[in-house]
């Protein structure tokens, strides 16, 4: 039964993607599904680089953990590091709206700056124009 469960679980949440990025577009889908993911790794990844330099220097903190050695503790804070990066470019990186009229930067022929500057003034969960952004784009 418990796997019956967990089957439809999955099934369910598998629909429930599709059927949102049906309804949202798939573009603004894929811009929130970034943004959460990206806040995902950024507050997780640094809780446990936090949690994993905490093993280092207090090990009395963890007293049921076994005691492992200085290097595997290190390359784990640097593996959540590295996702904590991830997480902040993630953040960074501008929204993408085929439908806005944004191409892909390496196969666009608008310099990357006028590209930006297009973007400008989108919102940053999913890239739809801001409405006192969109007053000034319908006069242009």
């Amino acid at each position: 039964m418990q796997e019956f469960v967990f089957w439809l679980i999955c099934a369910a949440f598998i629909t429930s993607f599709f059927y949102a990025s049906y309804r949202m577009g798939h573009a603004r889908f894929l811009n929130v599904l970034r943004r959460v993911a990206a806040l995902g790794f950024v507050s997780l990844g640094s809780l446990a680089v936090i949690v994993s330099l905490a093993w280092i220097v207090l090990p009395g903190l963890f007293p049921d953990v076994p005691r492992a050695p200085v290097w595997g503790q290190l390359i784990y804070a640097l593996l959540f590091g590295f996702l904590v990066a991830l997480g902040i470019h993630w953040m960074r990186v501008p929204t993408y709206r085929p439908d806005l009229g944004d191409t892909m930067r390496l196969v666009g022929t608008e310099p990357w700056p006028e590209e930006l500057a297009r973007r400008h003034g989108r919102s940053w969960w999913t890239g739809d124009p801001r409405p006192e952004n969109a007053q000034r784009l319908a006069s242009q």
